[in-house]
């Protein structure tokens, strides 16, 4: 199943259910530090188990989440939950 919302992305996320796959390229490029956290925790708690968070290639979770890990593709890089978060 696939599903579209539109929101706004620093203020607070409508209920949504859980997702296999988040897609945000370009899009915490345009944030500070502290919104960047915010939203990179909003994205941990819906994403499935076994989800992943594709950023664009510009982007990454490093030293503001530690929920996530790399997981290894040609490009872009794609973040998964680590697993002993689970």
């Amino acid at each position: 199943m696939v599903g579209f919302a539109q929101i706004n992305i620093p203020d607070a996320w409508p209920a949504l259910p859980n997702m296999g796959l988040i897609l945000m390229p370009r899009v915490l490029i345009y944030f500070d530090i502290e919104v960047k956290w915010e939203i990179l925790g909003s994205v941990r708690q819906l994403l499935s188990p076994d989800g992943y968070l594709l950023l664009g290639g510009a982007e990454s979770t490093m030293n503001l989440e530690d929920g996530f890990e790399p997981f290894p593709i040609e490009r872009p890089v794609v973040y998964r939950l680590r697993q002993s978060m689970r």
